[in-house]
């Protein structure tokens, strides 16, 4: 009987100390977005890439103009080569520039998408941020990670 209860001590503290260890990693990875959160259409512009909640706003504005040069900019090298691939399936045949091809997808998506909110940041790696983003219109919420390339923040998928 005192090591059934004993047991249950030990398995007790052992859920205990895993529930700390969860708290302290969360509080250290994801802190809440302290920044401007609300981003409506009609505010957007180019912010730079000086940090990611910019990089974001300046890519969804150059989506928003159509303007496929700065947006493919926006992009991580990798994303870039995976815009590169569908193009080469799609964009190409119809006689596009990849600029043009990217613009058109956003162009298509766009007019739907009336803003946007940072909810949250989680800091991946010093170099690397996932925001957690409302986009209204959609009215989902959504990951974005980004990364920072040299100086500049750019946008590494949507997951």
């Amino acid at each position: 009987m005192a090591w059934t209860r004993a047991k249950k001590i030990t398995a007790g503290l052992a859920v205990l100390l895993l529930a700390g260890v969860v708290v302290v990693l969360v509080l250290r990875y994801h802190r809440q977005y302290h920044g401007p959160s609300h981003f409506p259409k009609g505010a957007w512009a180019d912010a730079g890439t000086r940090d990611p909640v910019s990089a974001l706003e300046s890519a969804a504005y150059a989506a928003a103009q159509g303007d496929g040069k700065t947006l493919l900019a926006s992009l991580t090298p990798e994303l870039q080569a995976a815009v590169h691939r569908a193009w080469a399936m799609q964009g190409k045949a119809k006689g596009l520039s990849e600029e043009d091809f990217l613009a058109a997808d956003a162009r298509r998506y766009s007019p739907s998408i009336l803003g946007f909110r940072v909810l949250g940041e989680q800091v991946v790696k010093p170099d690397q941020v996932r925001l957690l983003i409302y986009v209204q219109g959609w009215w989902y919420k959504m990951p974005v990670a980004l990364k920072r390339i040299g100086n500049e923040w750019k946008i590494a998928g949507f997951r």
